[in-house]
């Protein structure tokens, strides 16, 4: 009995110190998830712009980039 009683007091005694582990993670990578996201944003942005501006030659690339996969994924 006594050993079911240590493995409750160890995972209790854990919990506090992995919730710490989680909050000093959150704080340390909250800012390069948001400067990710913006980024990204911006990435997405610019992307839908040259796509409406460029409709053929976004079309072409999305042929020969379909077509160079088809062939790799061939072999």
């Amino acid at each position: 009995m006594s050993g079911e009683n240590t493995g409750a007091q160890h995972s209790e005694a854990e919990a506090p110190y992995l919730g710490d582990a989680v909050r000093d993670l959150e704080d340390r990578f909250a800012p390069r998830i948001e400067e990710a996201k913006e980024q990204l944003q911006h990435f997405n942005t610019r992307a839908q712009s040259f796509i409406r501006e460029n409709p053929g030659t976004t079309l072409l690339a999305a042929l020969g980039v379909g077509y160079l996969i088809g062939k790799l994924a061939s072999r």
